[in-house]
C-alpha cells in the first residue's frame, strides 16, 4: 500500500490482545491473552501470501489479511480479534510519516 491518508478506510472496529505468560502452581507456563485497545482499522485480503500449508501431513488452507491502524505500540506477540476470528500477527510495517501501522495477520484456525 503506497503512502496516502487512509481515515476514510478505517471502518472496522478490531481488538488488539497483548499475551502475558504466568507459571500456575505446578511450575507450567500458563499464556493467556488480555484486551490491550479497541481500534478503527481498513481491512484488505490480499492474493499473495495466502495459500496452502502442510502441517502434520494434513493440508492447511492459509489466508492473509491485511489490517491498517492509526500508529501504536503493537508488538509481534500480539493478537488481532475480529469478527469472531483470532488473527496472528506476522507483519508490521509503518506507512506513511509514521502515522500508521500495516499488520499482516494470519486467521487462527
Amino acid at each position: 500500500m503506497a503512502s496516502k491518508t487512509y481515515i476514510g478506510n478505517l471502518n472496522r472496529r478490531i481488538t488488539i490482545q497483548r499475551r502475558t505468560v504466568t507459571v500456575d502452581s505446578h511450575g507450567g507456563r500458563v499464556e493467556s491473552y488480555s484486551n490491550l485497545a479497541t481500534v478503527w482499522a481498513s481491512l484488505d485480503h490480499p492474493q499473495t501470501g495466502s495459500g496452502e500449508d502442510m502441517a502434520n501431513a494434513l493440508k492447511i488452507a492459509t489466508q492473509n489479511t491485511v489490517f491498517v491502524i492509526w500508529k501504536r505500540d503493537v508488538q509481534f506477540t500480539d493478537r488481532i480479534t475480529y469478527n469472531g476470528n483470532v488473527y496472528d500477527i506476522t507483519r508490521i510495517a509503518e506507512i506513511g510519516l509514521n502515522q500508521y501501522l500495516q499488520l499482516t495477520a494470519e486467521r487462527r484456525e
